[in-house]
């Protein structure tokens, strides 16, 4: 039962997030990615070509300020698929604060 609870907020959360995110002017010109939510034992989300963005349903547990990180972070995988220089230049620009949000997301759920 707590299972399907953390679900279908999840699926409510992360749907919105998603939208939201997506709205922002480095990201609107990209097609929205479909919405996968998975239990995975190692990431908090993921972006394929093919899958759209997983994000892992453990981070319904996370603040919003959290989810809304791993959102943009996906996000920035439409633009550059690696974890390179120009990658985090984006996330710097789109999401200033990204780093305390990492640190606060490792702190909460580990």
């Amino acid at each position: 039962a707590l299972d399907g609870w953390y679900r279908a907020r999840a699926e409510q959360e992360f749907t919105a997030m998603l939208e939201r995110c997506h709205q922002h002017p480095r990201f609107v010109r990209y097609p929205r990615p479909p919405l996968q939510i998975r239990a995975m034992r190692t990431r908090w989300g993921s972006l394929g070509s093919r899958r759209g963005m997983s994000l892992n349903l453990m981070l319904i547990q996370a603040p919003l300020t959290c989810i809304e990180f791993v959102v943009m972070h996906e996000l920035c995988h439409l633009r550059y698929h690696g974890h390179g220089k120009g990658f985090y230049r984006l996330l710097d620009s789109v999401l200033p604060d990204w780093r305390a949000r990492k640190a606060t997301l490792e702190e909460l759920l580990r």
